[in-house]
């Protein structure tokens, strides 16, 4: 009989993962048994690839509930033309179950790399720690599953592009980024970022997997169409932004309403594109000032991997900026799972830091958004309206970076010393 690996059971070692996976396949069936396994936003990228297949119009059309539009780049449809040729019920649940697989990937992978690119593992349980951050993230994770939402599987997307930078290889790294970016082009964000860090073949990459996805609607529907479906999309994204400051959870929102209302009360798109600008320039320093650090530190940095931790944390930074700089619905919040780990990690490994676990229960408790499971209708419905989740993300944000600056420590690990940095690699995860 084979021996199990050291340090206990395959079960202990891999908790999370099982549990998670059940705890998902038993909503399914719970879903169904319950005949609410609605799946609206799945059901829009559904309709919407028929009625690609089918010449008819794409963009401007509301599939399923009033408000599914569909509001994707035109060569997402060929993602979902596969999903058409199968019953929409079997469609529904196999779309599921990818994200499900896709899900606990993720969450595996975030701890991998937050483990060793800023901690030491010294057999800690980061099982336990993967929990709490279930826990903190699980009113997100369901409304995603429920709806049947794409950004557990862009977060999959982007998680494993910065697996592809610590091995070293740029150029798959950035054509997972450039698929992502063409979902969505939020991520485009991300772009500024390869560029200052001199990640070129990964920029030439992205670039280049952006343009093949602006040509590929050409060529499965012609020049005129082709055309006419890109037109279509970059409006139908523009007038989804078109009022920033009308999304409560958005910086500009909460600024706005927090300070500004009262000295301009007619403050619009300017306002929130000043504001971006501004956080732009100062993410432009802060990169700036991590490679000067990197550079005095590099005789003796002992990181193996081909990417900093200062590049690992601006790019998880950066992803999980996205819902507090763009009009989004509360699921993409899920976007802050890295940073919401990397803040727990850090918690576990301090325990003595009482005053600072009180300050980040409420910020967990505003960003977490149980709503009326936890604050009542009428609470949850004025939480809400004033963006205490958005609020909870920019203290997740702003915490982190506290961390990331004065506790990080010479060699950026800021969790317990050890000599052996190196030694967590290829641990112990069937996943990875």
């Amino acid at each position: 009989m084979k021996d199990l690996p050291v340090g206990g059971s395959i079960f202990a070692k891999h908790s999370f993962s099982i549990i998670l996976g059940l705890a998902l396949l038993f909503l399914l069936i719970i879903q169904n048994i319950n005949g609410n396994f609605g799946m609206h936003d799945f059901e829009v990228y559904y309709t919407a690839a028929k009625s690609f297949l089918n010449g008819n119009a794409v963009y401007g059309k509301a599939f399923g509930l009033s408000s599914g539009f569909f509001k994707y780049a035109p060569v997402t449809l060929i993602l979902f033309i596969p999903f058409v040729f199968l019953p929409f019920m079997i469609a529904k649940v196999i779309y599921f179950l990818l994200v499900a697989f896709l899900t606990v990937l993720t969450f595996q992978y975030c701890s991998k790399i937050i483990g060793r690119q800023f901690y030491q593992e010294r057999g800690r349980p980061a099982e336990a720690i993967l929990f709490i951050v279930l826990a903190i993230t699980g009113a997100h994770l369901f409304r995603e599953m429920d709806l049947g939402n794409i950004n557990m599987l862009l977060l999959f997307l982007f998680v494993l592009a910065l697996l592809r930078f610590e091995s070293g290889k740029d150029i798959q790294a950035g054509l997972l980024m450039g698929a992502g970016a063409l979902i969505k082009p939020h991520f485009l964000l991300l772009l500024p970022l390869l560029v200052m860090r001199k990640k070129i073949k990964a920029s030439v990459a992205f670039i280049a997997l952006l343009v093949v996805g602006f040509c590929m609607p050409i060529l499965f529907a012609g020049v005129t169409k082709g055309i006419a479906l890109n037109t279509s999309w970059m409006e139908a994204v523009r007038e989804h932004n078109q009022s920033l400051l009308g999304y409560p959870d958005t910086i500009y929102s909460l600024l706005y309403h927090g300070f500004v209302k009262n000295l301009l009360p007619n403050a619009g798109q300017g306002f929130a594109l000043s504001i971006l600008v501004f956080i732009g320039i100062g993410f432009a320093f802060f990169v700036l000032g991590n490679m000067r650090r990197e550079q005095r530190r590099k005789n003796n940095d002992h990181n193996t991997f081909a990417i900093s931790p200062g590049f690992c944390f601006e790019y998880f930074f950066l992803i999980a900026c996205i819902p507090n700089l763009m009009a989004t619905d509360t699921e993409h919040f899920l976007l802050s799972i890295p940073m919401v780990l990397f803040i727990v990690r850090y918690l576990v490994e301090n325990k003595r830091y009482v005053l600072i676990s009180f300050f980040m229960l409420f910020t967990f408790l505003s960003y977490s958004d149980f709503g009326n499971d936890v604050f009542g209708k009428t609470l949850s419905d004025w939480l809400e309206l004033h963006g205490f989740t958005g609020l909870g993300n920019l203290l997740i944000l702003s915490f982190s970076l506290i961390l990331f600056l004065f506790f990080s420590g010479p060699k950026y690990k800021i969790g317990p010393s050890n000599p052996k940095p190196s030694s967590v690699m290829g641990e112990g995860s069937f996943l990875l």
